[in-house]
């Protein structure tokens, strides 16, 4: 795997959360035939955001000044 640093790992755990509200969003407003490609697209994203999620926890084991992964994403 490549190494990401800190830094990279936060913003892209910033991105996918932004993502996933604004697909959840759109959902909310989909034509019955959009449905199934945003679900899908939802479901990715949300996969991709939990393996950032156990990734962000494992470098905050090795350090003692990162936020709590909560404190990334936006709760709202």
């Amino acid at each position: 795997m490549t190494n990401l640093s800190t830094h990279t790992l936060m913003m892209a755990i910033q991105a996918m959360d932004a993502k996933t509200k604004n697909l959840a969003q759109e959902i909310d407003n989909a034509v019955d035939p959009e449905l199934s490609d945003l679900e899908e697209e939802i479901l990715a994203f949300s996969k991709a955001q939990m393996e950032l999620k156990k990734a962000y926890l494992e470098r905050q084991q090795e350090s003692d000044n990162l936020p709590p992964y909560e404190e990334l994403v936006d709760n709202n």
